[in-house]
This record gives structure tokens, C-alpha cells and sequence, in this order.
């Protein structure tokens, strides 16, 4: 009986360990390092973000930095990738932060331990604790599964957790996203303000007010409209749908629905950055002459969106209602 149990235990365990064996970044093939972390005030202050970057790199990671020129699979899927956070907790004796990896719906997928620093230099200080936080990244098996993210990530929630209203459209953008041949290449990632951590495009020359959209979580004394950790919102006209997902220093614009041949499902058609004003962004919007317009847009009072665009040497406003 008792030989009996322990064949059973060693079967049950043969099975087991494979599946343990997987760790929670496996389904995420990409890092998104941002350019400057909230706590600090400038970009790379101290190399901490650069420095992140690397320990990621060192430890067989694809890690990019926000803003940046994504590969094309990111592009057209931002679920592929995990936003990297440092959270400081310093006191004025010891250095203390923690690394924080968040995925498309902003959820926690992975924190890593504190890590502490008594060192007096700030410039060495925090990158002390940054290689004691990466104690937890260093310990995990990492391999990327791509069908464990088709479980796992390509579900954008809001920050009421309204997942059943946008579920549905958030796997046919991803899918028809992948499939899309042609991309506006110079829509994405170029802009670059101060003190915010985007990255500024030759272009990109106009600012737009949008204030219902949340994009921080940390700041406390941050504007309350800002705060509300929306990740997703889908809005429509008479033509085209789309949803609008949070990247954290930028939005992206993707095409779920269109009645018109100008747009294709999947298609990333505009990008919203931020910049050193609460509440303000730049945008560029992909028009249906294939052309982009460096413009403006803001929410009005009854949570439109308006878009200037410039047609004919005349400025005409598309207004979006949200799908509620």
C-alpha cells in the first residue's frame, strides 16, 4: 500500500513540475523601459532607467525603451510586452525601491524584493539597489511562451474592471493587428518632453488636451482625472471604432470596427503622447488620404473626443463618442 502511494506521489509529481516550471513573464516577450521613472527629476537621473535596461538585456530579456522604435509584432500588439515601474521608498538614511512589471491592463504581473542601499552617492545608491531588486529576475527560468500569452494577456481591462464590455474587442485588433502588413511608421515613439518620459518627433509640433484619460498611478497630488488607472476606452463616429489603450507615456489608437476601406482592423491610427503638462498631449493621426496630421484633440464636457484635422488647407473636428 504503501509502494502504492509513493508511485502515485512520484507520478503526480512527474506532471506537476513542467507546469511550475513555467514563471509568470514566460507569456511576455518584450520589456518597456521608460525613460525616466516617476520619482526622478529628469531623464535617467542616476542611470537608473538605463541601468534597468541592461539587467534585463543581461538577463535574456528584449527590453526596449518607451517611445522607442518597437518591433512590429509589439506595434501590433502592445499585450507582448511588460511595463517596467521602480517605486522608491527611500528615507534619508537608506535607499529602498522596488521593480514593479505591469502588463497591457496594467495589472502587477510580477514585484520584485525591496532593495535596500546605504551607499551616500545617489548615482550608486540606487543602481546598489537596483541589482539587489533583480535578485527575482535573476532567479526565474525565463523563456518566452507565445501560447501562454494568448491566455493571458490579450485581455484589456478598465479600471472598473468592465472586462466583459471591451474583451470582445480587444482579440480582433491584437489578431488583425499581427496580420497587418502596413503600418504608419512614423506615428510611434517619437516624441520627446521634459520632464515626462516620451520621446519627441521632428514632427510632432501641436499639444492636445485629454483629460478623462488616466495615465499615472503613483502620484498622489496628481490631478484626480489623472489618476484613475483607466486602460482602455472605445470610442466611435459615423466610420470608424476604435480603442484607445494606455501605454503609459503614450496612447495608442487601434481600429476595431470601420465601414470604410481607408481603415483596416488592427490598424494603429493614432498615438497620444504625453508631455510636461498634466493632462496635455501631443497626437498624431493617421488620416484616410495614408497621410499623418500633427494635430490637436481634447475630451469636452460630455467626454467627446475631438480631433482637429487639417483638410484642403481647412481644420475640420471629427468628434468620437465613447462606447459606453
Amino acid at each position: 500500500m504503501i509502494l502504492h502511494k509513493a508511485i502515485l506521489l512520484f507520478l503526480l509529481l512527474g506532471f506537476i513540475a513542467p507546469i511550475s516550471s513555467q514563471n509568470e513573464l514566460d507569456p511576455y516577450k518584450y520589456i518597456v523601459v521608460p525613460k525616466q521613472y516617476d520619482f526622478l527629476k529628469k531623464e535617467n537621473q542616476y542611470r537608473v532607467n538605463s541601468f534597468t535596461k541592461y539587467l534585463f538585456d543581461q538577463n535574456g530579456y528584449q527590453a526596449f525603451y518607451q517611445g522607442d522604435d518597437y518591433p512590429d509584432d509589439l506595434r501590433a500588439n502592445p499585450c507582448l510586452g511588460l511595463t517596467a515601474n521602480v517605486i522608491d521608498g527611500s528615507n534619508a538614511f537608506t535607499t529602498k525601491i522596488v521593480l514593479v512589471l505591469k502588463n497591457c491592463s496594467g495589472e502587477v504581473v510580477l514585484q520584485t524584493v525591496e532593495g535596500k542601499s546605504k551607499i551616500k552617492q545617489y548615482d550608486k545608491t540606487y543602481i546598489d539597489a537596483l541589482k539587489k531588486c533583480f535578485v527575482t529576475i535573476e532567479e526565474l527560468d525565463y523563456k518566452y511562451d507565445p501560447k501562454a500569452l494568448s491566455q493571458s494577456a490579450a485581455t484589456v481591462t478598465t479600471a472598473e474592471n468592465k472586462k466583459n464590455d471591451i474583451k470582445a474587442e480587444v482579440a480582433p485588433v491584437v489578431a488583425a493587428g499581427a496580420a497587418e502588413k502596413e503600418k504608419p511608421k512614423s506615428t510611434v515613439g517619437d516624441v520627446k518632453t521634459d520632464p515626462v518620459p516620451v520621446t519627441e518627433s521632428s514632427q510632432a509640433k501641436v499639444v492636445v488636451v485629454a483629460a478623462p484619460i488616466a495615465v499615472k498611478e503613483e502620484k498622489p497630488d496628481a490631478p484626480s482625472q489623472m489618476e484613475a488607472p483607466v486602460v482602455a476606452k472605445s470610442y466611435k463616429n459615423e466610420k470608424i471604432t476604435f480603442l484607445l489603450v494606455n501605454q503609459g507615456a503614450q496612447l495608442q489608437a487601434y481600429v476595431t470596427k470601420s465601414t470604410s476601406e481607408k481603415y483596416i482592423q488592427g490598424e494603429l491610427i493614432g498615438t497620444f503622447e504625453k508631455t510636461s503638462l498634466p493632462n496635455v498631449f501631443r497626437v498624431a493621426w493617421k488620416k484616410p488620404e495614408k497621410d499623418i496630421d500633427q494635430t490637436t484633440a481634447y475630451f469636452d464636457e460630455s467626454g467627446d473626443l475631438k480631433i482637429d484635422i487639417h483638410r484642403d488647407g481647412k481644420l475640420e473636428v471629427l468628434t468620437f463618442k465613447e462606447v459606453k
